[in-house]
């Protein structure tokens, strides 16, 4: 795919055409997934971390959006009972990281910046 828009609408279209669809699963998945982002950053969760400041600021990140809330569903089971401050501590370490901030800044397309990171956050938020 040249372009991410048209791979998601083609996935999700797989997903509601699918009856073995797990749609209880994945709101559960989705759900908790916030729900554990939002307990360690709230409002801040995907916004630059500035570690000279200590402190998130700046607009909404598409790129920490992609690769966090991803990192963090894909290893929800080794997460689910950590403290918010050590998945805040993970986060900011996370984008702070050289190779997502490589492949994560501005003029980046999604379809070159997702493959690379998303496969980074998963990685990095397995072990916790």
């Amino acid at each position: 795919f040249s372009d991410i828009g048209e791979f998601l609408n083609d996935e999700i279209i797989k997903c509601a055409k699918n009856p073995d669809f797990d749609y209880t699963y994945y709101t559960e998945k989705f759900k908790n997934t916030f729900h554990i982002i939002n307990n360690a950053l709230g409002q801040e969760s995907f916004k630059k971390f500035y570690s000279s400041e200590n402190r998130h600021k700046g607009a909404f990140s598409i790129a920490l959006y992609e690769s966090i809330s991803t990192g963090i569903a894909f290893n929800y089971d080794s997460l689910k009972n950590i403290s918010p401050s050590r998945i805040k501590e993970l986060i900011e370490k996370f984008s702070q990281e050289q190779d997502f901030l490589t492949n994560s800044g501005s003029g980046i397309r999604a379809n070159t910046r997702s493959p690379k990171i998303v496969p980074l956050a998963i990685n990095f938020f397995k072990n916790g």
